[in-house]
């Protein structure tokens, strides 16, 4: 549904992507545009951000958050059909780069990506995470998350698989014994990319030094 037109509707990509150019992207009293007509140039990318620095939360500079002893705890969804998790990848290593390097911020922020889990959650394997938790634990006392448990769930709440996520760029590895659809029998290992790798070079590289989001 998010790339295959829905019978009466179109795809879902299109319809985000028209109504954010329509209503949301764009200056009041500027001309609109849509996915159809919409000029795919870096001078057109760029009239996106007058509207788009308010909303966007892309800031590199979390530093009073950390300064007051906040604790972020980021997860995405490894398959995630809306949001491709390279992004988010992208930003965690972007913002370790900015903040001391990725020992100091893991300090105070880490990043789980889920594999297998859709966007928010659902999926063929990996279906839900909640790190609440592990948040918690975190914030009241100073236990930071080594690891947090996935689940797969058949057909909509039988647990059939639970699989520990390790703090980014971590992966899990089958010990080799056991059930595979046991977390017990996995454990960390180190990624297999250099971890600097997965930092993208886009036309938006210039959003992270812009405050936001703001409030008007």
């Amino acid at each position: 549904s998010w790339i295959l037109p829905i019978p009466g509707l179109g795809s879902i990509a299109n319809m985000l992507g028209d109504g954010y150019l329509k209503y949301q992207a764009y200056p009041i009293g500027t001309p609109h545009s849509s996915v159809a007509d919409f000029q795919f140039t870096l001078p057109e990318f760029a009239k996106l951000t007058v509207e788009g620095y308010r909303a966007d939360a892309m800031s590199l500079d979390l530093s009073r958050f950390e300064r007051r002893g906040g604790k972020l705890i980021i997860y995405h969804g490894g398959y995630d059909q809306a949001i491709p998790p390279s992004g988010t990848v992208d930003y965690y290593q972007r913002l370790a780069q900015r903040s001391g390097g990725l020992l100091r911020t893991q300090q105070w922020a880490r990043l789980f990506v889920v594999p297998g889990m859709y966007h928010c959650g659902g999926g063929d394997s990996l279906a839900m995470v909640d790190p609440t938790r592990e948040l918690v634990a975190w914030v009241e006392n100073g236990n930071a998350p080594d690891r947090i448990t996935a689940t797969g769930v058949q057909p909509r709440t039988t647990v059939t698989r639970t699989r520990p996520v390790f703090p980014y760029p971590l992966r899990a590895k089958y010990t080799g014994t056991g059930d595979v659809n046991d977390a017990a029998n996995f454990a960390a290992a180190p990624t297999i990319v250099p971890p600097d790798h997965d930092i993208v070079t886009w036309a938006g590289v210039y959003l992270h030094h812009i405050p936001g989001p703001t409030v008007r």
